[in-house]
């Protein structure tokens, strides 16, 4: 699912970026946690674990201020709510974004999530049960679907573009940014503020994953996130939002905004296979890889570094492994596993990593995949251990897969990078 190279297309870049996350509440605090591979997780603190077969998360652990929300309000907000307007607001200020110099009717709005508020959702059930119906909160539902935070940012800046919700698990963000560059690529909007939302950590979120023996039973926190590590067992669900303000280069010229990357590449495919299990043999993330590669109109040697999906569960690293070394040969770019540190945001977990990537360019540094002692069998890559790594990195591919068999994959580019076949 792509544009193909060749039709005239707007050059995407990013003017903005912000986020709220396990490692940090902004962009530089999570860049910094997870350039020293310090992880965000520990031991849930929200609610009583002693029941459930897993007891770590990684939460987060302090709030940013909202501006122009009262107190009040902001108390009453599902978590993923607050921590989509506390992103969206740190973009929009780095970004330079003035709403009343612009035309609202071009702005849109994307932001993916897969669960959407279920913290909203499962306390009024609570109440529904013990306390009956008269007592469900009237927010019940516009708190707990999953397309509220697009419409939350396009309620608190007045914005009259598109507003969608993309909803495709682990993909969800990703998704969302792809598809806000190619309505902007085309001229459906000139500025879109698109990312990822989710605030999955409740106890029915924890029982249901453990279920599938998708997290990690280790009970040192720290260490429990290990992806493509030889005794990894699943991994560390997380919290937070991550968002990106995406321009048409003109426009953002023409107000004196500065790019910090193209979002040069975008591709979506779907593996068809299984309801949570990736395809044995990664065509569905080739296919996303190669479609990205295409868009962007590069060849796989043009990629510096991946950011890795890389969940550190047992079925899926080696396959993403394998399919790397199907797009790139044998011996593809090195790779960063942030969600070794950061954990598992789910639906927002693509915007974050498109965010990581971005840093990578802007500082010539690989993040390290934290716990990585003894690469599993079939995932033997180039792996960024221990410690950040300085290079040499003009384009970044940042891989996301989800249940369901989906897959989106996103090419960043530095913003001196030379003009590509598919971005004129």
């Amino acid at each position: 699912m792509t544009t193909e190279p060749g039709a005239q297309q707007r050059r995407v870049v990013v003017t903005g970026l912000g986020c709220v996350t396990p490692s940090g509440v902004d962009v530089q605090t999570t860049w910094d946690a997870v350039c020293r591979a310090e992880s965000g997780a520990a031991a849930i603190t929200r609610f009583d674990t002693e029941a459930l077969p897993v007891g770590i998360a990684c939460e987060v652990k302090s709030e940013p201020p909202l501006v122009d929300v009262s107190a009040k309000d902001a108390r009453r907000l599902d978590r993923i709510l607050r921590f989509t307007l506390q992103a969206s607001q740190q973009a929009v200020a780095q970004a330079g974004l003035d709403f009343e110099k612009l035309d609202r009717e071009q702005v849109m709005v994307a932001i993916g999530s897969g669960v959407g508020g279920v913290e909203t959702l499962f306390a009024n059930q609570k109440i529904l049960e013990t306390r009956g119906a008269r007592r469900v909160s009237p927010f019940v539902v516009p708190y707990s679907i999953v397309n509220m935070p697009s419409g939350m940012i396009s309620v608190h800046y007045g914005l009259g573009g598109p507003n969608l919700a993309h909803s495709t698990a682990c993909a969800s963000s990703s998704h969302a940014i792809g598809e806000a560059m190619e309505a902007i690529a085309r001229g459906t909007a000139n500025v879109a503020l698109a990312g990822g939302a989710e605030a999955p950590i409740v106890p029915l979120s924890i029982a249901g994953f453990a279920a599938m023996r998708a997290l990690s039973h280790n009970p040192d926190a720290a260490r429990a996130s290990r992806p493509f590590d030889a005794d990894r067992d699943g991994f560390v669900l997380g919290e937070g939002a991550a968002v990106l303000v995406l321009e048409a280069e003109e426009h953002a010229r023409a107000r004196g905004a500065e790019a910090l990357a193209i979002v040069e590449g975008y591709g979506a495919s779907a593996d068809g296979f299984h309801l949570s299990a990736p395809d044995q043999e990664g065509r569905g993330a080739v296919r996303a890889m190669r479609a990205a590669l295409v868009r962007a109109g590069v060849d796989a040697g043009a990629i510096d570094a991946v950011n890795a999906h890389a969940t550190a569960t047992p079925a899926g690293d080696p396959v993403e492994a394998y399919a790397l070394r199907t797009v790139f040969g044998s011996t593809p770019p090195p790779i960063s596993a942030t969600k070794s540190t950061t954990g598992h945001l789910l639906g927002a977990a693509g915007a974050l990593e498109a965010i990581l990537s971005i840093q990578s360019l802007r500082d010539q540094i690989l993040p390290p995949t934290a716990n990585l002692e003894r690469v599993a069998e079939g995932c033997e890559l180039d792996h960024v251990t221990e410690r950040a790594r300085p290079a040499r990195v003009q384009r970044v591919l940042s891989n996301s897969f989800g249940f369901g068999g989906t897959n989106g994959c996103l090419i960043l580019a530095g913003p001196n990078a030379p003009a590509s076949g598919g971005n004129p």
